[in-house]
């Protein structure tokens, strides 16, 4: 990736950085030596040459470090395009002054004109420098205000830091009053987390409180929880979030002693923590490694939810992880027979086990899982080793029902139109043998 972007790079430089680069260089040229003549200002050709060079030069190098961070072009390689620039320009100074049809055009025979460094001169000059100077220093007050905004940040930073380790209410409260989107900064810079975040780790309960009562929003929007006091709990749970969701959050970081404590004091109800909650619950549960905390869940409402429970299940045959899967269907997560996308990824894996699963406990060969039936899903999606394992579950493949993309069709028809010809012999036969 990152050669085809210096690559592109590269070829808008020479396509339309150097071109324009030139023309503007001569555009510039021609304005200074019609100024020249028009005010009788009797700058030599060279010198005009040199003044056109000198100021090209400032505004591209203002244009270009204005850009940077801005522009994937003038970002990656400014010092390169900066030299460049004042080197396109020196060669265009050299032909205008080498070659006698590009100089008459350019300097109207500037040359012929006696040269005299008068009142008109100087001024010239000095608007002309003022000019180039004003260009020049772009560059410097972006780079002075961002170091001065750097310097500000961090020192507001230091003050607010050491606000939070005092554990002033009062001086944050103030703090807010100051900026109301001061609980989305991010005090560590090599950390997503948000200042909610950082109040939340550092189990300032009070502060975390305040920033809830100012906006309420944060208890759904924040990501990188890590509670680890029964006072943060409280705070959070009399704030308004629900007792099944702090359970998600105590998971994700492997607080399950906490987790056990909201369970026995809250009694979480998990199906109303969000649709995914039981989905997150469960992986932060088997990527720590801790199924007996899971049993512990189970036994206190996890699975209620056959919806919340077929989203869990379906995230591991989504990674076609069969034994976690089964684990999870023997320890009683319920399969929703309407979610089809299970036995159609199943099917897209080519997994006779986690096929023989979803069948064994709940799927049936002839449910109706929209557009296809699973056999003529695994025609379309060219699953053939699967074929004979769906055949043995007696699924109808004659009736002819409607499609959204295929019409009026059936499996029969499907492996036909797909061209599957050792499917189509296995349907034929089956049909036969029915």
């Amino acid at each position: 990736m990152d050669s085809l972007t210096n690559s592109v790079n590269f070829l808008l430089f020479i396509v339309v950085y150097i071109p324009l680069n030139i023309l503007f260089m001569l555009a510039v040229a021609f304005i200074l030596s019609v100024i020249n003549r028009l005010f009788h200002l009797n700058f030599p050709t060279w010198a005009v040459s040199v003044a056109a060079a000198v100021l090209v030069f400032a505004i591209m190098y203002a244009v270009l470090e204005t850009m940077q961070g801005k522009n994937e072009l003038a970002g990656n390689s400014t010092a390169l395009y900066y030299s460049t620039t004042l080197i396109i320009n020196i060669l265009v100074v050299i032909l205008m002054l080498t070659l006698s049809g590009i100089t008459r055009l350019i300097f109207r025979n500037a040359l012929s004109v006696p040269f005299a460094f008068g009142r008109p001169q100087i001024i010239a000059a000095v608007v002309y420098a003022a000019v180039t100077v004003f260009f020049g220093l772009i560059p410097l007050f972006n780079q002075g205000k961002a170091q001065l905004n750097d310097i500000a940040n961090e020192k507001y930073k230091e003050k607010l830091q050491k606000i939070i380790s005092s554990n002033n209410v009062k001086e944050f409260e103030k703090a807010l009053d100051k900026n109301y989107e001061l609980s989305q900064l991010q005090l560590d810079p090599h950390k997503t987390q948000t200042l909610f975040d950082y109040t939340i780790e550092q189990n300032k309960p009070l502060l975390t409180g305040a920033l809830i009562k100012r906006n309420a929003v944060l208890l759904t929007y924040s990501f990188d929880w890590d509670i680890n006091s029964a006072e943060m709990v409280e705070t959070l749970i009399s704030s308004g979030m629900p007792a099944a969701n702090v359970v998600e959050k105590l998971t994700a970081k492997n607080r399950n002693t906490l987790a056990r404590m909201v369970v026995e004091q809250y009694h979480p109800r998990f199906d109303s923590g969000g649709h995914y909650l039981v989905n997150f619950i469960t992986n932060n549960i088997i990527e720590n490694k801790d199924t007996a905390f899971l049993d512990y869940l189970i036994q206190n409402g996890l699975t209620n939810n056959v919806k919340q429970t077929s989203e869990a299940v379906f995230d591991f045959i989504e990674k076609d992880d069969f034994g976690t899967t089964k684990m999870l269907v023997e320890k009683g997560y319920g399969l929703d027979t309407s979610q089809h996308r299970m036995v159609e990824q199943a099917i897209t894996h080519e997994n006779i086990p986690m096929l023989d699963l979803l069948f064994t406990h709940s799927f049936r060969a002839n449910n109706t899982p929209g557009d296809y039936s699973y056999v003529e899903y695994a025609i379309v999606r060219n699953c053939d080793k699967v074929i004979d394992y769906l055949l043995k579950q007696r699924p109808d493949i004659k009736t002819i029902h409607s499609t959204q993309n295929e019409g009026d069709t059936n499996a029969l028809m499907l492996a036909e139109k797909y061209q599957r010809t050792e499917i189509l012999e296995k349907l034929k036969n089956y049909a036969a043998a029915e």
